[in-house]
């Protein structure tokens, strides 16, 4: 079952994945396996100045993780997000007064607040539910590493 074009702008569906023009989202074991990537404008400051800079944004929903690179080929990272002491996201997906920031979230730590922008509420809606869905799963705790079907024991120790 192949992926079929459709125009920019649009949803495209395949086996495992649905495209929303420039986000990508698969879920392939649940909602904590989604992996959700695309484009987003950042809002930054520099030297006291707001700026937006557009980064390419990976969710790492294993590692409860929100990365951004500089490209698509992912090869500069430029930060990364922990999307585990996140309190809480804000959107104004959809409302009509808003402009521009109708397409816009916030992922609102305790040290900061992140701005994120998408190209469309299609887009901003799914980035929200994806990192809703991370960060509302339990903690991943480290794996225990056990070896099955061996006994420590000596021969001639007693049971």
């Amino acid at each position: 079952m192949g992926q079929e074009t459709a125009p920019r702008g649009t949803v495209t569906c395949s086996r495992n994945a649905v495209t929303f023009d420039s986000a990508t989202a698969s879920r392939t074991r649940g909602p904590k396996d989604a992996k959700v990537e695309g484009w987003l404008v950042k809002q930054g400051e520099l030297l006291g100045m707001l700026t937006e800079k557009r980064r390419y944004f990976v969710l790492d929903a294993h590692r409860k993780l929100l990365l951004y690179y500089a490209d698509e080929s992912m090869k500069q990272q430029l930060g990364v997000i922990d999307l585990f002491p996140v309190l809480r996201l804000e959107e104004s997906l959809g409302i009509a007064d808003a402009g521009d920031d109708r397409c816009a979230f916030s992922i609102i730590c305790a040290h900061r607040v992140y701005e994120l922008r998408a190209r469309s509420v299609s887009e901003a809606s799914l980035w929200v539910s994806a990192i809703d869905a991370c960060i509302t799963t339990a903690p991943l705790l480290p794996a225990k590493h056990v070896t099955l079907g061996t006994d420590e024991r000596r021969p001639n120790e007693s049971r």
